[in-house]
């Protein structure tokens, strides 16, 4: 309260009470918060109002109302901003301005509440207004002939009412619009200079891709018109000729190459060279082990000669016995130890053994054999002119070429390789194929002059003033719609007072 925080004041004291609902303390402090509270919202709504700034003002007088319900001041200054926010409404729509009229009523609906009814009133009436005015200005537009501002307004008043009355009338227009304004495109397919028009009888193919190009312009205002149709285009024409087809069959020869086994031959065998040397060791080892016990034996005799010569000694160990019992025990080991050296040798000599010392070894050659690969190519040479009437434009000549390829080789038996015969279309498929690559490229010089027109069409329409650059401009927006324009919409919404008018016309507000 003392640092002027009036509205959290508010919120402290009124859970104190909540608390304590006897603390009178905290009630009266309470009051006196809101009253400061108030103070300063119905300072904040009156700078607002007087900068012109309705919503705000609506927002701090509503927010004085919710503090001090029944305050005779708040009320005033409430009438005082409600009078200036209808006063405002009046305004936009004099200016034909409906929409942000209804936006404003919405903007300050939530903040009066208790002037809920007056807001409604002016809402409705404003929305009734602004049906009115669109009805008349669409009747009025069509009276005079300019299908695209009757179709604007169209499909606001679609967007404000839905109906199925509407929508019948909204999509009768568009196809008005559409036959008035849509760019036709009439071919006029030509023969080769130099040839006999009989032996050219460019008419079937033509005529078939006529056909096909007068798909092109589905989903946007082109159509072109086949070569049969009777009658003559307006808007661009489109003259193309095209050369009988040429097929040429290309051949490159490269060398392909693979192994194959010519027979055997015999090897020194590379795992009997450790075995070998593994025996040769054991046999040495098994020597060493055979003059241990040689050695061992004669230590033995001589121990056992030492004892006889000192004869019967039954009461003591002389050193000569000692010596002989250590003796025959070494004589013991080395036997041992000979016996293991020389299984172990039997057994490097049984491993040896079960090793052959040669192996075969398959004898390998590289055959050399020819890959072809066959390239057949259909070529035609593709003039076309796309201009306005009466304002040819420079031909244009391109080769417009489709191909195929496949490789093939003979079978090679030594190689067990079958052989793989060349898989090409035929002369009938590659015409086929070259009527669709010349179908594309006109399609697409056909889309290339189609964007011309349209960003003519927004030249056109920009140089104009008025209802007339209103026509013109729907008619832009309405010729393709995928592509988004801010500054038409912006133009649009600044006359018409209809917001976002390219995705308005995109369709007649059906799913």
């Amino acid at each position: 309260m003392r640092a002027g925080d009036y509205e959290r004041a508010v919120r402290e004291y009124g859970e104190a009470t909540r608390l304590d609902p006897d603390d009178s303390d905290a009630r009266t402090a309470l009051a006196k918060a809101r009253v400061g509270a108030v103070s300063g919202r119905l300072d904040g709504a009156r700078e607002a109002l007087a900068a012109g700034k309705l919503v705000d003002a609506a927002h701090d007088v509503g927010e004085a109302e919710r503090l001090l319900p029944g305050d005779q001041q708040v009320a005033v200054l409430a009438d005082e901003v409600l009078a200036a926010v209808v006063k405002a409404v009046h305004v936009h729509i004099l200016a034909r301005q409906h929409l942000m009229a209804l936006t404003l009523i919405d903007e300050v609906r939530g903040s009066l509440p208790d002037r809920e009814g007056r807001l409604a009133t002016e809402q409705t009436r404003t929305h009734a207004m602004w049906v009115s005015a669109l009805t008349e200005g669409r009747d009025a537009a069509i009276k005079l002939g300019r299908v695209g501002d009757a179709l604007l307004q169209e499909r606001q008043l679609i967007a404000l009412q839905p109906s199925a009355v509407e929508r019948a009338k909204c999509g009768q227009l568009r196809t008005q619009l559409r036959q008035k304004y849509e760019v036709v495109i009439e071919q006029e397919p030509t023969v080769e200079e130099g040839r006999d028009r009989r032996q050219a009888d460019p008419g079937r193919r033509m005529l078939e891709i006529g056909r096909r190009l007068a798909q092109v312009g589905d989903g946007q205002w082109l159509r072109v018109v086949s070569p049969d149709e009777s009658g003559r285009g307006k808007g661009l024409v489109l003259g193309y000729a095209a050369s009988e087809p040429r097929i040429r069959l290309e051949r490159e020869v490269r060398e392909g190459r693979g192994e194959y086994q010519a027979g055997t031959m015999q090897v020194p065998n590379p795992r009997r060279g450790p075995l070998e040397q593994r025996a040769l060791d054991l046999e040495r080892s098994a020597i060493d082990g055979e003059r241990d016990v040689a050695r061992s034996d004669e230590e033995a005799r001589q121990a056992a000669l030492e004892v006889e010569r000192e004869g019967q000694t039954p009461d003591i160990t002389t050193p000569a016995e000692r010596r002989l019992f250590d003796a025959r025990a070494r004589l013991d080991a080395a036997r041992a130890d000979l016996i293991e050296r020389r299984a172990q040798l039997q057994r490097a000599r049984d491993d040896l053994a079960r090793e052959p010392p040669f192996l075969l070894e398959p004898v390998m050659r590289t055959h050399s054999y020819d890959i072809e690969l066959l390239t057949v190519r259909a070529m035609s040479v593709l003039t076309t002119t796309v201009g306005l009437r009466n304002k040819p434009s420079t031909p244009l000549t391109r080769p417009v070429t489709v191909a195929a390829s496949d490789t093939t080789w003979s079978a090679q038996p030594i190689l067990n390789l079958p052989g793989d015969p060349a898989n090409l279309p035929s002369d009938r498929e590659l015409e086929a194929m070259l009527a669709d690559a010349l179908t594309n490229e006109l399609s697409a010089q056909i889309q290339a002059a189609f964007a011309r027109v349209v960003d003519d069409q927004r030249a056109r329409a920009m140089a104009l003033d008025g209802d007339a650059r209103v026509e013109q401009l729907v008619v832009f927006l309405a010729m393709d719609p995928a592509v988004a324009d801010p500054e038409v919409d912006a133009l649009l919404w600044e006359v018409r007072g209809i917001p976002a008018a390219g995705a308005l016309l995109d369709t007649c507000g059906m799913p």
